[in-house]
């Protein structure tokens, strides 16, 4: 269920409801919720020392599954935002597949070869790679400002053993076998769409010869360093691209299979 509450965090101003939060309430009686830039996790009783009001689910959607949601994605405040504006329109959809961005544990060099062959089959024409490099100070610095978030890096997937991706040098296309090595963390994430699938294939294909026709093209620092600055200042919204982190979470986009 939900919880509106009114609690003494200023910067949050109260509503015409008289409540200035609104938090997640699992099966265990822990409320999730945002606090400042971040999301945080309480015990109920705690929270139910201030005013508030609880509201049940509506009945359209599957409670194992926004539970899901809510306990095993790494929540950033725009993926929480987006959960609780999903359960406002009763979109059981949006919670079929409940993980948008996965907690990365640890895992051993046996199971991420066995996990990474299985992705690397799966994957088709216009699908997204998304990517972390354990290895990489550089990677590990865009995760952290991008929310703290389990992903660095987007490649796009040809469908044909390639990758296009924008790296240090410019846009290019390379074996989508590079991120066999055991240092990199993937997600696979698909376009979801209710088109036909001869239509979607139109799509794809389309999507692919656009990458293409970006190959050759430099890196983008400046953009990247104002990206990364509006992240540090929590400015949003904004017309600069997408980072990582904000794009797996697009209501369009399905998490496959991750590594």
């Amino acid at each position: 269920m939900l919880i509106l509450f009114a609690d003494k965090e200023r910067s949050e101003k109260v509503d015409r409801s008289g409540f200035n939060k609104i938090g997640y309430v699992t099966q265990s009686r822990q409320v999730i919720f945002p606090f400042g830039n971040r999301v945080i996790r309480k015990d109920l009783p705690d929270i139910e020392k201030f005013p508030h009001t609880l509201r049940s689910l509506p009945g359209p959607l599957e409670p194992n599954n926004v539970e899901k949601f809510f306990l095993e994605n790494h929540l950033t405040l725009d993926l929480f935002n987006l959960g609780v504006s999903f359960i406002a329109r009763r979109d059981a959809a949006y919670f079929s597949h409940p993980i948008k961005l996965p907690r990365l544990e640890p895992i051993d060099k046996h199971s991420r070869t066995e996990r990474w062959v299985a992705l690397k089959a799966i994957v088709t024409k216009a699908d997204l790679l998304f990517t972390f490099d354990s290895r990489s100070v550089f990677s590990k610095v865009i995760a952290m400002v991008d929310d703290k978030g389990p992903w660095s890096h987007c490649a796009s997937c040809t469908g044909e053993g390639t990758v296009i991706e924008a790296i240090a040098s410019s846009v290019c296309e390379r074996a989508i076998d590079i991120y066999a090595d055991p240092k990199y963390r993937l997600g696979l994430y698909r376009p979801t769409s209710p088109l036909p699938e001869s239509h979607k294939a139109i799509q794809r294909e389309h999507f692919v010869q656009f990458q293409r026709s970006q190959i050759g093209k430099p890196y983008s620092y400046r953009k990247a360093a104002i990206t990364g600055l509006r992240k540090v200042l929590g400015l949003r919204p904004s017309d600069i691209r997408l980072t990582p982190n904000e794009l797996a979470i697009r209501p369009e986009l399905r998490l496959i299979s991750y590594v």
